[in-house]
């Protein structure tokens, strides 16, 4: 069964009337969750509704309940970005546009020392400094890579993860 983007709105319109406690509304969105969050059920729009909504409750997020609260709304994010990312993935598009937002594909750098003693004796070697701030600068590696056919320098290691994104419309 797929859920519209009125009935999602009509939805967390009820919730957001209920929500006086915190702890009400993450009662009651769990209530929801639970009957009706099979992501792969619902249209772009209505993901891309859920996702900003859930980003707003992490705002929110202040108190130890609130954190157990936000942890339960990352894992769910996670999981929507998964589907959109597979559903775009599907398509051979790099983004989907709803009315509530547009979901992208971002590449984002993700750095790891694998030989931090050879990357140090190198740092220290050649007078590279620009490349630690106790510990590897992405920005610097990442220019040395684009100069050196994708190599980073020696002791570490350079890949780039595609995430999905979400912005607000």
């Amino acid at each position: 069964m797929n859920y519209s983007e009125p009935a999602i709105l009509a939805k967390l319109a009820e919730v957001e009337a209920h929500i006086a406690p915190y702890l009400q509304m993450r009662t009651t969105l769990r209530a929801y969750l639970a009957q009706s969050r099979e992501v792969h059920t619902l249209d772009d729009d209505a993901l891309i509704t859920l996702y900003l909504h859930n980003r707003d409750i992490e705002l929110k997020a202040a108190t130890e309940e609130a954190y157990n609260m936000e942890s339960a709304v990352k894992h769910e994010q996670s999981r929507i970005e998964d589907e959109l990312g597979m559903r775009m993935k599907s398509r051979k598009s790099e983004n989907t546009k709803t009315g509530h937002g547009t979901a992208f594909f971002k590449d984002t750098a993700s750095l790891k020392t694998e030989d931090k003693g050879e990357f140090s004796r190198w740092v220290i070697g050649a007078e590279n400094w620009t490349f630690v701030d106790w510990r590897p600068s992405k920005e610097a590696v990442e220019e040395f890579a684009e100069q050196h056919n994708g190599e980073p320098p020696p002791g570490l290691k350079l890949e780039y993860i595609t995430k999905v994104h979400v912005r607000k419309s």
